[in-house]
C-alpha cells in the first residue's frame, strides 16, 4: 500500500490560516509584507537622515531641504526628519515654520516609547533659539530649561538657559547656577566665562579676573580669553600681571596690530612709572596707525618726560602738520625749544598754542616761566596775569606771578 498524502496535515494548516484570517483581517504574508516594508522606510529614513546631515554640514541647505522632504513621504511620523526640517527653515530664516515644525518633532518623539531623551532635547533648544530671536525670553528660558532637563549633560543648553537668566536681568540666579556647576563641568571654559562676564557687570572685577583667569587655563589657545584677563587684570590694578600678558598678546600673531591692545600695554606701563616702556609702545603705535594724534601727543609727552628731546620734538612737529588747529603740538614744541633755550622759538610756540585754546591757561603759563628763566619778570608777570585773567583761580599762574613780583620789588 502507498503511504496517504498528508491531507489532513493540510486541511489544518489551512483551516488555522483561515482562524487568524478571521481574527486580525490580515495573513501572515500580508504582515511580513508590511513589515518588510516599514523596515525599508526605517533604513532609507536613517540613510536620508545621514545623506540630510551631510549636506546641512557642508552649508547645502537647498540639498538638505529636498532630501529630508522626500524621505518624509515615506516616513511621516519619523520625529528626527521633522527635527531637521526645523533645523532646515531656521537656516533659511523662516522661523514661523521652523517652529511648527520643531513642534511635530516633539509630538512624534514623544509617542515613541524608547526614543531617547537626547533626541527629545534638541527640538526644545532649537525652539528656544526662535524665542530667543523672536526677544521672547521667557519662552526662550522655558525651551532651554526643558531641554537641558531633558539633556543635563549637554553644556549647550545649560549655557542658553542661563543666557536667558541673564537676559531677564536675573543676575542673581545666573551666578549661582554657574557657580554650582563650575565642578560638574570642570573642563569647560565657557561656564567660567561667563560667569567672568556677570561679575563683570556687576562691578565685582576682582572675581572677574578670578574667573577669567581660569577659563584662560583651561583654553590657552584662545587668545581672546586671554584679552579678557588682561583687560581685567589692568582694570584692578594688577599692572604687572596686565603687562605680562598683554606683551604675550601683542607680541603674538592675534594683537600684533591691535593698536587697542598695545595702547593698553602703554597705559599699563605708564601707571607702572615704567616711561620708557610706555614711550617704546606709542612708537609702536605711531607706525601701526601715523594718523592718530592722541598717540602722537603721548608719544611727545612721554619722549619729553624722560628726556629724549628728539622724539618729543619729532611727535611735536607731526602733530602740528596733521593737526593745525590743534594747540598741543605747538605747545610741546615750545617746552622742547625752551629747554633747549631757544627763547625765540619757544615763545612764538607759546603763543601759537594760546591763540588755539584761549581758554586754557597753560600755554600762557609756560610762557610765563620761558620769561622768567631769561630774567624778564615784568613780561612774565603779564603772561602770569593773563591766565588769571582766564582763570582766577589758577593756582600755579598765582604762585608764580607772586614768586616774580618779588623780583620786581
Amino acid at each position: 500500500m502507498k503511504p496517504m498524502r498528508p491531507l489532513v496535515h493540510a486541511s489544518l494548516a489551512l483551516s488555522l490560516a483561515a482562524g487568524l484570517v478571521g481574527c486580525n483581517n490580515k495573513s501572515y504574508t500580508d504582515q511580513a509584507t508590511e513589515d518588510a516594508i516599514a523596515g525599508w522606510n526605517a533604513v532609507k529614513s536613517s540613510i536620508a537622515m545621514e545623506m540630510a546631515e551631510s549636506h546641512f554640514s557642508a552649508g547645502q541647505i537647498n540639498l538638505a531641504e529636498k532630501t529630508v522632504e522626500d524621505a518624509m513621504q515615506a516616513d511621516p511620523e519619523n520625529p528626527q526628519l521633522w527635527l531637521m526640517a526645523g533645523r532646515v527653515a531656521l537656516e533659511n530664516s523662516e522661523l514661523e515654520i521652523s517652529y511648527q515644525r520643531l513642534a511635530k518633532s516633539i509630538e512624534y518623539g514623544d509617542a515613541i516609547e524608547d526614543y531617547h531623551n537626547e533626541q527629545k532635547a534638541k527640538p526644545y533648544y532649537y525652539q528656544g533659539i526662535i524665542d530667543q530671536r523672536w526677544q521672547r525670553y521667557d519662552s526662550a528660558k522655558e525651551r532651554y530649561t526643558k531641554a537641558y532637563q531633558l539633556d543635563a549633560d549637554n553644556v549647550s543648553y545649560f549655557l542658553a538657559r542661563v543666557e536667558m537668566m541673564v537676559q531677564l536681568d536675573d543676575l542673581t540666579g545666573a551666578t549661582r547656577e554657574l557657580e554650582e556647576k563650575t565642578s560638574y563641568f570642570d573642563q569647560n571654559p565657557t561656564v567660567r566665562a561667563l560667569l567672568a562676564h556677570i561679575h563683570r557687570r556687576q562691578g565685582n572685577h576682582e572675581k572677574a579676573a578670578l574667573w577669567f583667569k581660569q577659563a584662560s587655563m583651561l583654553a590657552p589657545e584662545d587668545m581672546k580669553l586671554l584679552e579678557e584677563v588682561a583687560r581685567s587684570q589692568a582694570r584692578i590694578g594688577r599692572h604687572d600681571e596686565a603687562a605680562r600678558t598683554l606683551r604675550q598678546l601683542t607680541e603674538g600673531e592675534y594683537g600684533e596690530r591691535r593698536t587697542d591692545l598695545h595702547r593698553l600695554l602703554a597705559q599699563t606701563y605708564e601707571a607702572q612709572e615704567k616711561l620708557r616702556e610706555a614711550r617704546d609702545c606709542y612708537g609702536t603705535l605711531t607706525k601701526l596707525d601715523r594718523t592718530n594724534i592722541e598717540d602722537w601727543s603721548k608719544l611727545g609727552e612721554l619722549a619729553y618726560r624722560v628726556g629724549d628731546e628728539a622724539a618729543a620734538l619729532q611727535a611735536a612737529n607731526r602733530l602740528i602738520n596733521l593737526s593745525p588747529d590743534d594747540h598741543r603740538g605747538f605747545l610741546l614744541a615750545g617746552m622742547v625749544w625752551n629747554k633747549r633755550e631757544r627763547l625765540d622759538r619757544a615763545l612764538s610756540m607759546f603763543d601759537k598754542a594760546a591763540e588755539l585754546a584761549p581758554d586754557n591757561t597753560t600755554p600762557l603759563i609756560l610762557r610765563g616761566i620761558a620769561l622768567q628763566k631769561s630774567e624778564r619778570p615784568a613780561a612774565a608777570a603779564d603772561a602770569y596775569k593773563q591766565a588769571l585773567a582766564i582763570d582766577p583761580e589758577d593756582t600755579r599762574a598765582k604762585r608764580l606771578l607772586a614768586s616774580v613780583s618779588e623780583q620786581l620789588h
